[in-house]
């Protein structure tokens, strides 16, 4: 994957630059308006810096979603070199490279005249938080909430990171999920390996490898698609539960087991 994908939304747009691709199929977001650019987690330099470039866009301010490498490791490079400030969850700040302002849950930013909220999502990390902006139904979710998938849980519970996931789920379905990773094969290929008679996997199979063959992304995604479709946020659904043998277990559970088996696969 080496194009830059482009997607405009009236006098805004979201440009989804491919980076540190053999290693980790990261996605690297930039919000550009107006010849100025806001960067959510660079994990990678010089993919970022050509997008900027090739744009002709002004760096004005990074957003760090949580303190992994790939999604913050070219934070200080870009910082050094526009002098822009760096926006970080206060909690994680001890963790977060060269964070000039920090945030709380739901707190109010302003990103390019545009608000968003601040969503602290723990599970994946401890520090973990996501960006949502509700006139435009945006959401970078980075390592909480793939197509089909979701993070591992790395230093939190998987009962923080449903609670993390059900709280993204009450956004409304028409969110754009702009996720960090291109994982939806391998998160697809999983999911019916569990549940392979699956109606609502089967139906998007073909459109997912298809997309995957002609090397164009996967997402974004919304959040009504991952609600129907993702196994790791259907916990309710009744045929998931009687796979798993789990009818009559709380709805983490259910995720809880879909997570396990993913772990180990």
């Amino acid at each position: 994957m080496n194009d830059v994908y482009s997607y405009a939304f009236g006098p805004y747009t979201i440009l989804q630059t491919p980076t540190l691709w053999q290693s980790h199929q990261n996605y690297n977001y930039i919000l550009a308006h107006q010849g100025e650019a806001f960067i959510f987690d660079p994990g990678e330099h010089a993919p970022i810096q050509k997008t900027l470039a090739s744009h002709d866009l002004k760096l004005a301010g990074i957003y760090l979603t949580h303190h992994h490498p790939d999604h913050a490791g070219a934070t200080l490079e870009f910082k050094k070199h526009w002098k822009c400030p760096v926006f970080g969850f206060e909690e994680d700040e001890h963790r977060l490279p060269g964070v000039s302002h920090t945030f709380q849950d739901n707190e109010t930013l302003e990103v390019a005249g545009l608000e968003a909220r601040v969503l602290f999502l723990p599970g994946h990390t401890m520090g973990l938080c996501a960006f949502y902006f509700p006139k435009t139904k945006w959401l970078f979710s980075n390592d909480l909430l793939f197509s089909l998938g979701c993070g591992r849980v790395f230093e939190g519970t998987y009962q923080q990171m449903y609670q993390s996931l059900k709280k993204v789920s009450s956004l409304p379905d028409d969110t754009l999920v702009f996720a960090s990773h291109e994982y939806t094969q391998a998160n697809l290929n999983f999911a019916l390996s569990i549940f392979p008679q699956d109606p609502p996997l089967l139906a998007v199979r073909e459109e997912i490898f298809k997309k995957i063959e002609a090397q164009m992304p996967t997402v974004p995604s919304t959040l009504g698609f991952e609600k129907k479709h993702n196994p790791f946020l259907r916990w309710s659904d009744k045929s998931i539960r009687k796979t798993l043998s789990l009818s009559d277990a709380e709805d983490w559970q259910v995720f809880a087991k879909i997570r396990e088996l993913k772990d180990r696969a």
